[in-house]
């Protein structure tokens, strides 16, 4: 699974927490996280004063990944199978349901 996201980014913020819970429920599953446009302090710092405790965060402080997947919104959750091929997508905030349903459908 990645994830496409930003501080700035409401809808963002708010599911950073059900990503956290994901990679703890969901362990054979990679969670990699890539903040787009913002530096490794604001995200850093952000993360620290949310109290998450996220592993696979990355930075891309030219949004190179938005362009490259072809997104113009934030957050954008895509999901691959074991091949690398591009599953699924998820545009705007994901729940634990949506997750759940994904996982299952998927993998």
């Amino acid at each position: 699974m990645l994830n496409l996201w930003a501080t700035w980014c409401p809808p963002c913020r708010r599911e950073m927490p059900v990503l956290e819970q994901a990679q703890q429920e969901f362990p054979e599953i990679a969670f990699v996280l890539i903040n787009q446009g913002e530096s490794a302090e604001q995200a850093r710092a952000f993360l620290k004063s949310e109290g998450l405790a996220l592993t696979d965060v990355l930075l891309d402080g030219d949004s190179e990944a938005m362009r490259a997947m072809r997104t113009g919104g934030l957050p954008t959750t895509f999901f691959f199978d074991g091949e690398g091929r591009m599953v699924d997508l998820h545009l705007g905030e994901i729940t634990m349901a949506d997750l759940e349903q994904k996982i299952s459908q998927h993998f």
